[in-house]
């Protein structure tokens, strides 16, 4: 199983998707906000906006309290540039306009950091002052103890172990008795949930059921597979022109989560511009009549009409084990940490 495991066993073939407009593929980017300032990002936002495009925002609503990074309240020395919240006001008052133009304002948590109970349901109810309605998406923290369920939760058996084994730090948020309890909420509100991350650009190709229902629980929200776009040095190779003539060959699905963070660099005038891969990416789909690009809600939504929820496959598993593990070996390892700016994750 190892074997095949690493071989990248479990890849599913694909099968026509209805898509609007007759569209033939479709991309939906999920930016999360680590690392994220207005003025990084807003080059971004710009470039989509002037491309006809809507980007998700996975965004936080608080300040961190408490740094597991560091196992102990958050100190801006110690983590500087962690990225903004919704407590930033021109951050936020951005954020608005931005939803009042149809983009998509997701939950990344409440914080960057551990998020008890009470956290999570001010994030929520100042989601829904902000913007006037609750977040449909959650994408988890790192490892933020208040993620609903443990990775392992989201596997059959052996999987669940081995997933386990590997990430080690459970999450308490459906644990009873736990102060970061708050699963009630989070069947609740969101619809969709992040839970796998895809190697490949072809989201669908590695899990044509999504969203599905996690194993072994038919509560809760539909949880679906993000193509992982948060090692810097890889973007300009996983968002080449090569790979997006795949994915269109392919007639596929990349629902893509990233930091738009990484996607600028800052010039000496302190001005920040964008990389040219970014540059690049965003001119090809542009210019590419059959690409459907939209916010993450709508292409599950589009995927979901002809998904039955079900658990994923035992093949389906194999493949999300297979990218996990490379995730795992050749991101986050230190003999790769060549490969990140920061250590960890999304």
């Amino acid at each position: 199983m190892v074997l095949c495991t690493l071989a990248g066993c479990g890849e599913s073939p694909a099968r026509p998707i209805p898509l609007p407009e007759g569209k033939s593929f479709a991309l939906a980017f999920i930016d999360e906000s680590d690392k994220a300032s207005l003025a990084a990002v807003r080059p971004v936002y710009d470039a989509f906006i002037a491309a006809g495009f809507r980007p998700t925002l996975a965004v936080w609503t608080h300040r961190p309290r408490f740094d597991h990074t560091q196992d102990g309240p958050f100190d801006e020395a110690r983590t500087p540039g962690h990225g903004v919240s919704l407590e930033d006001e021109a951050w936020r008052e951005y954020l608005r306009q931005l939803n009042l133009r149809g983009f998509e304002i997701a939950s990344h948590s409440a914080s960057s950091g551990d998020d008890p109970r009470e956290m999570m349901k001010d994030s929520f109810e100042n989601h829904l002052a902000w913007f006037g309605h609750a977040p449909r998406i959650f994408t988890p923290h790192h490892y933020n103890l208040e993620t609903p369920y443990s990775t392992g939760d989201l596997w059959s058996f052996p999987f669940s172990m081995m997933v386990n084994w590997t990430v080690g730090r459970a999450s308490e948020g459906s644990r009873t008795n736990s102060p970061y309890r708050w699963d009630d909420s989070f069947r609740r509100y969101i619809l969709y949930a992040k839970g796998w991350g895809v190697w490949g650009l072809n989201t669908f190709a590695r899990m044509p059921g999504m969203p599905a229902r996690p194993t072994g629980s038919a509560e809760g929200p539909a949880w679906f597979a993000c193509t992982n776009g948060y090692a810097p040095s890889r973007l300009p190779e996983l968002f080449s022109e090569v790979q997006f003539e795949k994915l269109a060959r392919e007639k596929g699905v990349a629902i893509l989560c990233t930091h738009f963070s990484s996607f600028t660099e800052k010039m000496p005038s302190g001005n920040y511009v964008l990389r040219p891969f970014a540059r690049d990416l965003i001119d090809w789909l542009s210019r590419h009549p059959d690409a459907w690009v939209a916010p993450a809600g709508e292409v599950l939504d589009a995927l979901a009409r002809q998904s039955g929820r079900h658990p994923p496959t035992w093949r389906e598993q194999s493949g999300l084990f297979s990218d996990g593990l490379r995730n795992y070996l050749f991101l986050n390892k230190p003999w790769t940490r060549r490969y990140l700016s920061t250590p960890g994750g999304s």
